[in-house]
């Protein structure tokens, strides 16, 4: 007998379909996941396997279809919560956050000078252990900085005002005085909310630097 609209029969196997197709992504993410875990655990603190994996990381993070914007289209994590006690504990990320994009917003400039001036900046608020050897400064250049230049406007609200970008989610939803990693996904005009992330910076004071970006 043929099922009927409405019928529990009828909408089954459909439903049977899109839970095995959202198990099948999940365990796509998870094993991204344990990539990354897996690379960090060989060589805590550092990029794993010397300048040339560092350089090959840095660009993994930055390419919009790698492993980070992968990890980017994750809906499991928790929304954003507001502080409940008048004090956001974010606030300190959020200046690091304004910085970096307030330089990638600057104007283009023919001068080279002004150019080299701006990615400097720009290296002075990355994570001292993400930085320091002309390898990996190549491909932040080439990858994490360009790439942000270009990007930019897509992440604000209104065009000039650098601190008009949402938060989608963040990870973890609340800091503590002991954590030492945060990423924050950025809502986007064209792509998926986009992460950076940014850990604490024992050479500055445990200051926030950035760590990654797919920006």
């Amino acid at each position: 007998m043929a099922a009927t609209p409405g019928d529990p029969a009828a909408d089954s196997k459909p439903l049977h379909s899109e839970i095995e197709e959202l198990r099948a992504r999940v365990a796509q993410l998870e094993a991204l996941v344990a990539r990354v875990e897996a690379l960090e655990a060989r060589a805590p603190g550092a990029p794993p396997g010397g300048d040339a994996a560092a350089a090959a990381g840095a660009a993994a993070m930055a390419e919009p279809g790698g492993v980070a914007a992968d990890m980017a289209n994750l809906a499991a994590l928790p929304a954003a919560k507001a502080p409940t006690n008048g004090e956001d504990p974010f606030i300190a990320v959020h200046e690091v956050l304004r910085r970096v994009l307030a330089l990638a917003a600057r104007p283009e400039s023919d001068d080279p000078e002004v150019e080299e001036g701006l990615f400097l900046d720009f290296l002075s608020m990355v994570h001292a252990e993400r930085k320091g050897t002309p390898m990996v400064e190549s491909s932040l250049r080439q990858h994490g900085w360009r790439q942000l230049r270009r990007n930019v406007r897509i992440y604000l609200r209104d065009p000039e005002d650098i601190g008009s970008y949402d938060v989608a989610r963040r990870d973890p939803v609340e800091l503590t005085p002991r954590t030492e990693r945060v990423k924050l996904f950025l809502r986007a005009t064209t792509r998926m909310p986009a992460p950076i992330g940014l850990r604490r910076d024992a050479s500055c004071g445990n200051e926030w630097r950035v760590e990654t970006t797919s920006l």
